[in-house]
């Protein structure tokens, strides 16, 4: 008959290596990340720029990968995003008025995972949010609104490791428990 404390020892070495092999896998699910643009989130800026450059934290793919400029009233400008490994470079349409400008973005990252987001900065001398009253003003396209998630996404796949990590605990410790509860008959 096995003693209690080597039983304890046992069950414990088991659940350790479970929660080894499920530990990489949730690190492995993380995904790209905005890390800075230019001009940054938030600027205020006395001329339109020409361009916006997106930098994230790993290579994007160039299938997939989409951005859209929305002016003061939300008006979108679809734009051609060029990737360049991690960065995203898009030009801003001309006579694009100044005020708020919205830059929304969905990228795909090299995993193949996509990742919403958006960055705003306003340019001086025009509005500086969307028109709030029922003006003439109506966005002749409405600008897709973007969700900025962390690079995870919907999380499926760090729940897909979770709840592989909770079955497998509870097959070994059920394995265990019937096994142990065999030997204690004989």
């Amino acid at each position: 008959m096995l003693r209690r404390s080597a039983v304890i020892s046992s069950i414990l070495a088991v659940l350790t290596a479970l929660v080894l092999l499920t530990v990489p896998g949730l690190s492995a699910s993380a995904h790209s990340a905005l890390v800075s643009s230019t001009p940054e989130d938030g600027a205020s800026l006395t001329t339109m720029p020409a361009t916006v450059t997106l930098e994230f934290n790993e290579n994007i793919q160039q299938q997939g990968t989409q951005v859209i400029v929305a002016d003061h009233a939300d008006v979108a400008h679809p734009v051609t995003p060029q990737v360049h490994g991690p960065t995203v470079n898009a030009s801003i349409p001309g006579g694009l008025p100044p005020g708020l400008v919205h830059v929304r973005y969905r990228v795909v990252s090299a995993d193949g995972h996509p990742i919403t987001g958006e960055i705003s900065f306003t340019v001086e001398g025009g509005p500086t949010s969307a028109p709030t009253t029922g003006g003439n003003v109506a966005p002749a396209v409405p600008a897709p609104t973007a969700n900025p998630t962390p690079a995870d996404g919907d999380g499926s796949t760090t729940m897909m490791y979770v709840l592989s990590g909770v079955a497998a605990v509870i097959i070994v410790v059920g394995g265990i428990v019937v096994f142990l509860s065999g030997r204690r008959r004989r």
